[in-house]
């Protein structure tokens, strides 16, 4: 296991001891993996919040009749594109 030396302001150093002195961590360590895993558990929910979001618009327009035929090469060269000019990053590209 890795580990890392880091550095705390007095304000999250007394946070952290309260979590410890609540009697729910043992120690900084536990407090420190617990709050990474729920920032880590967060940035997934929003991601499939914005990926419902697209699926939702996909469906009504679907609904609507605004479909554009397209297959999954072209698809592929449609976001590359995005890319290479800017409009589509690549952690936008992986988020869905």
């Amino acid at each position: 296991m890795q580990q890392l030396h880091i550095s705390l302001s007095p304000e999250y150093w007394r946070i952290i001891q309260e979590k410890i002195d609540s009697g729910y961590y043992a120690n900084a360590t536990e407090v420190i993996r617990d709050a990474l895993r729920r920032m880590h558990e967060n940035e997934q929910d929003q991601r499939l919040s914005r990926l419902r979001v697209e699926l939702a618009l996909g469906l009504e327009q679907a609904e609507q009749g605004k479909l554009v035929d397209l297959n999954l090469d072209e698809i592929e060269e449609e976001a590359l594109a995005e890319l290479k000019t800017g409009n589509l990053s690549v952690k936008d590209s992986a988020t869905y």
